[in-house]
């Protein structure tokens, strides 16, 4: 090893012996611009993709009859997709759930509904437990899983369903957010 590093110090000394003083700083300035090129295309076009990209999507179905009477199954369907080329592991997932009766529409031709204003209903779901969904994800690779529930039929109103997933990739942690609701889950007919 002492050898190669010997061999490689007397090649630059004679590269700097036989070389004008000129040259010499258009080489220094033109590894400074190239380390810069280098350095400024990596942030712009790789750590880009390097970066925990996840696809999520949620959907809310309901199966009549139930196991009892004036009961039926709901589901909370969740997918998973990495779309970046990072792996990822998700650890921990936290599933809540809300009911909210409708609000009657003002007078203006249309009335925007803001989705977040059904977590001020009751809270009918809260379930956090990382074995829930404890799993890696390698580029490409996704994922789906149902969760079920019991409902007892109730009169019209909102389902307001939300997921939050713990991720790491490395050493960092990122969350992921989805919802989505529905005013036609176990309806009471």
């Amino acid at each position: 090893m002492i050898r190669i590093a010997h061999r490689i110090s007397r090649i630059v000394q004679w590269v700097w012996a036989n070389t004008d003083t000129i040259a010499k700083w258009v080489q220094i300035v033109a590894l400074f611009v190239a380390a810069y090129w280098a350095y400024t295309r990596f942030l712009t076009g790789e750590k880009p993709t390097l970066e925990e990209r996840v696809d999520v999507s949620t959907a809310l179905t309901d199966e009549r009859p139930g196991p009892f009477p004036g009961t039926c199954y709901v589901y909370f369907n969740l997918k998973l997709r990495n779309q970046g080329i990072a792996s990822f592991d998700t650890d921990g997932v936290h599933i809540q759930a809300w009911r909210s009766d409708m609000t009657p529409p003002s007078s203006a031709i249309a009335t925007y509904i803001d989705p977040l204003e059904f977590e001020h209903g009751q809270k009918i779901v809260d379930v956090s437990d990382a074995k829930l969904l404890n799993m890696h994800f390698g580029p490409g690779e996704s994922a789906e899983r149902d969760f079920a529930w019991v409902f007892h039929a109730e009169p019209p109103g909102v389902y307001f369903f939300s997921v939050d997933i713990d991720s790491i990739t490395g050493h960092a942690h990122k969350h992921i957010h989805a919802e989505t609701w529905s005013q036609s889950i176990c309806v009471r007919k």
